[in-house]
């Protein structure tokens, strides 16, 4: 930005849009900066790595093991093709799906004895930091600690699952 005055050139930055001796405080200018460096960079800090965030809350508890086994069974797969940084998204749907089951226990019908809504409670807290562990541990290449991680949710997984009524015959295609 050029600004002419009295015949002679004075320039002002995009900081400082003010001609000299207008006294813009340098508070100002910091604020102003800020806002710019803020609205440059929010789109880049918004990206997270491309990762998808969709998973998709559960109906009941059934549904919620059934999104469990198959992103356990992906996350198996996974593992053994060393595509470790795609483990995210099914960590994610298990966190997600862990989160929901102590509500979906404690609905009628959802086949989870009273007696057991606290193992559930339990259980289902530490599969999601098993979830969590092997997504961090995948994020930074380490297939022993995200097979370590996907191991230890294995037995985590089996008694949650002992509660889902009917899930032996859940159509996770959903084609019947």
């Amino acid at each position: 930005m050029v600004i002419e005055e009295k015949g002679a050139l004075r320039t002002a930055s995009i900081l400082n849009p003010l001609p000299k001796g207008t006294g813009m405080p340098s508070l100002m200018k910091s604020l102003v900066a800020a806002l710019l460096l803020a609205a440059l960079a929010a789109p880049f800090a918004l990206a997270d790595e491309g990762h998808k965030h969709e998973a998709k809350a559960p109906a009941d508890y059934s549904a919620a093991i059934g999104q469990i086994q198959h992103s356990l069974e992906s996350i198996n797969g996974l593992i053994k093709s060393g595509k470790l940084k795609t483990v995210h998204d099914d960590a994610e749907v298990i966190m997600a799906a862990c989160k929901a089951l102590p509500q979906l226990a404690l609905k009628e019908g959802s086949g989870v004895p009273k007696d057991a809504v606290k193992e559930v409670n339990l259980t289902s807290k530490d599969l999601a930091k098993a979830a969590d562990a092997a997504h961090d541990a995948a994020d930074k290449g380490d297939a022993e600690g995200t097979k370590k991680a996907y191991t230890a949710m294995m037995p985590l997984f089996e008694k949650l699952k002992k509660h889902a009524k009917a899930h032996a015959d859940h159509d996770h295609d959903h084609k019947k």
